[in-house]
């Protein structure tokens, strides 16, 4: 099955979401630069969010029952929605997964 799901979710699903993000971030190279301007973002924002916050919008990208997939958002003030993290398994990349997630 080629055909890739979107979903709204309540919570991501679990364990499949702790592996998922493990290898969505496995190739991650650090950057004392973005370290830095994702600090200094940090500590203008309010206190850092949980995936089970009240509010927050989870979207889940799947392939049948499988989770490939997901963006976490919450909502920032009136008019904002902060993306908190997306990703998208390392073999499903290149599709327009992580286009359609934002």
């Amino acid at each position: 099955m080629n055909h890739i799901t979107y979903r709204v979710l309540d919570q991501f699903p679990e364990p499949a979401f702790a592996t998922l993000s493990e290898g969505a971030f496995a190739d991650y190279e650090a950057s004392e630069l973005l370290d830095q301007v994702a600090a200094d973002e940090s500590a203008a924002r309010t206190p850092s969010p949980t995936f089970l916050e009240p509010g927050a919008l989870r979207i889940g990208a799947f392939r049948g029952d499988s989770l490939v997939g997901w963006t976490f958002a919450r909502p920032d003030g009136a008019n904002l929605l902060h993306m908190v993290n997306s990703g998208v398994a390392p073999g499903e990349r290149r599709h327009g997964i992580y286009t359609e997630l934002a």
